[in-house]
């Protein structure tokens, strides 16, 4: 963990210090990442399609203004909250890693079922405007295939 120190205007003799943690972003990305594979601290559940999966609920709410009002106006220790008819668990785990991650490597026909679901009023409730823009941006990424 890297910290920068570096001194700010003084206002009435009094100095302040800006104390900055490098790679803040970063670090925080992979420590959620880390939590959700080792199933630490996971307050969730999502289950759709007799398949579950567990999440963590500030992150849940940090991605979803539809998860954020579900978790709050339904206040549980371990919610289990079962999606819509018409999101598959394969795009469920797909998202839940887009958002944990902030990318996913997936193949044309997934990448098109994710699409197709853009559509989808479940979805459109679930995910905020910015990650729909953002897996719709993900489109005119184009992975190569490895040989």
């Amino acid at each position: 963990m890297d910290s920068t120190w570096s001194m700010m205007p003084q206002p009435m003799n009094d100095q302040y210090f800006r104390i900055r943690w490098n790679n803040y972003q970063r670090n925080m990305t992979a420590i959620f990442h880390e939590l959700l594979e080792s199933q630490s601290f996971v307050d969730v559940t999502l289950a759709c399609e007799y398949e579950s999966l567990k999440a963590h609920k500030v992150v849940l709410s940090a991605c979803s203004a539809y998860f954020r009002k579900l978790l709050l106006d339904n206040p549980c220790d371990h919610p289990t909250i079962i999606m819509p008819h018409d999101i598959g668990f394969a795009d469920l785990s797909y998202i839940i890693k887009f958002v944990y991650q902030g990318e996913i490597n997936v193949t044309e026909n997934q990448l098109q079922s994710l699409w197709a679901k853009e559509l989808s009023p479940s979805l459109s409730l679930i995910l905020t405007h910015t990650i729909l823009e953002l897996l719709s941006a993900v489109v005119f990424l184009a992975v190569e295939p490895a040989s």
